[in-house]
Parts: structure tokens; sequence; C-alpha cells
């Protein structure tokens, strides 16, 4: 990227050289950003460690929000005024690609970037803290011939429910140009795959592998496993460093899955967004994530294990998915049950709403079952209403349980002459959440799952 007075200037250039590299990514119209500038943590580290001290390490200002250079150093605040360290527009002859690589959603994000190439946000801290950070996070690299590192992995993680197919980033991290290396994969210390990689690595260059064929998992038992990346035999020789070698991965088995949708409707910054979903008996075991979003409606099928779990959702600004008049929403269903639905502005940083899919043993009559309904779900204002067809003079007696199965409430609504009939359900006065309602008809029973909300 140019500067603001044209000057070019790279982020490896710096890396390859073995110095780390601090990068404040702000906004020229952001408050925090005009506080945190005002410290001079970045100055400070510039002229202390940075090209006019030590030189051992280098740093830049990023305004990330397409402001022009005119309002980078407009008279009301201008950020070059004093500052040593160069300052890169995201306007032209720049791109705005560095905020999505980045993935950029709030301002200001402050990153350090080790000559491993590998990135860590580190918060608004001052200079010494940035020394330390880079002191924690960046590795001594010796210059060895022959050390290949694994830099990061995408799979497996999470719940699986079928085939697992592998994905892993090996690294180059030795002197000499990496043109091959073997990948062995083993779950639970058991060799399931040996992949030959071939191509040819520079330095510090990265290699994205995905895995295949994909490894059958039906003969592994439902439950935790433990999924492990060697690599061996870089260039056909022994690897200098191996203790970087080896990546171990936890996943998960699913026991009986059901499909579910997730549907995310952000608003105009759907970046900011991110969500997951964890078990809610500990370990409280993440089963899947999603975001941060490069679009606003963003629709995701997943297989989740039929039990309990806590569905959270994140924004990075802090504000919800409620910007102006466009308000998000979050929908989580299985088949047609609602099991999570909120909208964008019913939150600013987080939101955890509980979920069940737990397996219910019903008896149904298929003319009652075909004929019984329930709405709004989920339901507002504490206010249900149930059609049905009543096809005997049968009591109907509903109960309702919370998520430990704990009976919350017992109505005997009394019998009703055979044909339709509605009835109204209000003041439950029951709190936000996810209810199971079983409806008992006679010798007919049926099982719901109900939201609160």
């Amino acid at each position: 990227m140019k500067d603001i007075y044209g000057v070019n200037h790279t982020l490896y250039e710096h890396t390859d050289a073995l110095k780390p590299v601090a990068l404040d990514f702000f906004a020229t119209w952001c408050g925090p950003c005009k506080t945190y500038h005002n410290t001079h943590a970045f100055k400070t580290a510039y002229e202390s460690w940075g090209p006019p001290g030590t030189n051992e390490m280098m740093l830049f200002a990023i305004e990330a929000d397409g402001a022009s250079i005119a309002t980078i150093q407009s008279p009301a605040f201008d950020w070059s005024a004093g500052t040593p360290y160069p300052i890169l527009p995201t306007v032209s002859p720049n791109t705005s690609a560095v905020v999505s690589d980045y993935k950029i959603s709030a301002f200001p994000t402050v990153y350090v970037v080790c000559p491993n190439r590998k990135a860590y946000t580190v918060g608004q801290v001052n200079a010494n803290t940035i020394k330390s950070r880079m002191a924690q996070y960046c590795p001594t690299i010796p210059n060895e011939a022959l050390n290949v590192g694994v830099f990061g992995f995408d799979a497996p993680k999470n719940l699986i429910c079928q085939s697992l197919v592998p994905k892993i980033s090996i690294q180059n991290l030795g002197t000499s140009n990496l043109t091959s290396a073997k990948i062995i994969c083993k779950i639970d210390d058991a060799v399931v795959a040996e992949y030959p990689w071939t191509g040819n690595l520079s330095r510090f260059d990265v290699a994205n592998i995905t895995i295949l064929p994909a490894i059958n998992t039906s003969g592994l038992s439902g439950g935790s496993h433990v999924f492990k990346y060697e690599i061996t035999e870089p260039n056909g020789g022994v690897d200098a460093v191996p203790n970087d070698n080896v990546q171990v991965a936890n996943f998960k088995i699913a026991n009986d899955p059901v499909d579910v949708q997730i549907i995310i409707k952000t608003d105009a910054f759907p970046s900011e967004t991110t969500w997951e979903i964890k078990e809610q008996v500990p370990p409280a075991f993440v089963a899947a994530v999603g975001g941060p979003y490069t679009q606003q409606t963003n629709t995701q099928t997943l297989c989740l294990e039929q039990i309990c779990y806590n569905f959270t959702i994140y924004d990075a600004y802090g504000d919800g998915m409620a910007y102006n008049n466009n308000v998000g929403y979050v929908l989580v269903k299985k088949g047609n049950d609602t099991l999570v639905y909120f909208k964008g502005n019913q939150f600013t940083q987080s939101k955890t709403v509980s979920f069940c899919l737990s397996p219910v043993s019903i008896e149904n009559n298929d003319l009652f079952e075909q004929n019984f309904s329930f709405f709004p779900n989920p339901v507002t204002n504490n206010e249900l209403f149930i059609d049905f067809i009543a096809t005997t003079n049968d009591q109907l007696l509903i109960d309702l349980y919370d998520v430990t199965g704990k009976k919350v409430r017992s109505l005997n609504k009394g019998s009703f002459n055979q044909g339709n009939h509605q009835i109204n359900l209000s003041g439950l006065d029951l709190k936000q959440g996810i209810y199971i309602m079983k409806v008992n008809y006679g010798s007919f029973i049926t099982t719901r799952k109900l939201m609160i909300q």
C-alpha cells in the first residue's frame, strides 16, 4: 500500500527480515481511535524500537473506512501531525481489501503480525505492551535449511456427522525452498491417512491443503475424538525444528444427528457478526460456529445431536444487528419448528438463547395430530392460540416443561364437542426460553417445542 505521501510499503519486506509489525486500524470519525492515537503508543514504540530506534519492529496506521487523504490531514484533527510512522489510506491508489483480509469489524483494532505471518489482536495497549506482545506471540525462527511447520487448520472442528475432510495449512520456515513433505493424519493415535504433498514454497510461504479422499467416520463411536496432523520428511530429509510439525484438534462424532437451519440477516455491517452453538452440559463443547459474514442474508444447514444447546450471537462493534432502519434477525429452525428467533435490535454486544433437540416419544392419533397446531411460535405478548379438531369428547390437558424437564405449568382446558376449536392460552407468565408442550387428549399424546420470546 502507498502511504499518504505516496511512498510504497509492503508487509513482507519487514516480516521476511524477521521483524514483527504492529498495525493500528482506525477511522477518522472514531472517538476511541483519536483517544488511542493521542496516547502516542505507536509513536513511542516506533521511535524506540522502529527504524529510528533499534530497528527491531515496524508500525503502520491504516485508515480503514475509506476517508480521503484530505480528511486524514484535516485541520480539525490532523492524524499525520507529529506522526513519524506511515499512515496508509484505503482510497485510491490503494484499495479497501486490507479491511476484509484482516476481518476488521470495529475501530480501533490493533494487530501484531509476526515474522511467521501469523496475526494477533492485542487491543489498545501502550508501547511497552506492544513490545511484550511481540515477544510473547512471535517465536524465534532459526536459519535452518529444512524447517516446515503447521500454519493452521480448518478441519476437523466441531461436530462431525458424515465423512471427514482434513484441511491444513503448512508453512516453509526454512531457508531452502520447500518442494515436498508427508502429512500423516491420525485419529485417536491410529493412522487414517498419509498425504504426499509436493509444490514449491519460498521461505514463509504457506500452502493450503485439502486431504482427499475423505476419511470415512462410520467406524468411529459417537462422542469426542482427537485428530492429529504430523508433517514429516521435508524435501525427503529431516526437519531441523520438529516441535512445530504437530497439530492436535478435538472433534466430536454426532449420535443420531438431525439437520438444523441457521438463517442470519445482519445489518449493513455483516463483518461484525459471529455466532456459536455450545452444548449446555459441561464441558460445553462448541458444536458449530458461523461468521463473520460478507453479505447480509446468510443461510447454513448443519447437523446437531438431539440434546440441549446455547446459541450465542456476537456483534464486534457492540450495536447489535441494527443500523438506522436496517434491523436484522436470527432464525434457527428444525423443519417447520422454530427453535430460536429474535431481532437484531434486541442485543448490543451478544445474546444467548437456549434450545433443545431432545428426542421425544410420541403416541399420536393421525387425525388429531394432523389437525393440531399452535401459533405464534415464538410466543409474543404471552399469548398462545391452539387450533385443533376434537374427534371425541375427551378432556384436553396441557403440560409445559422447561429445558431441565421441570413441569412449570399444568392446564386442564376441559372437554370439547367434536369439531373445530380454538383456545387462547393467555397469561402464561413464563420466562423467555425454550419449553416442551405436552398435550394429552384422551388416549392420544403429542409433544411440541415452544419458544417464549
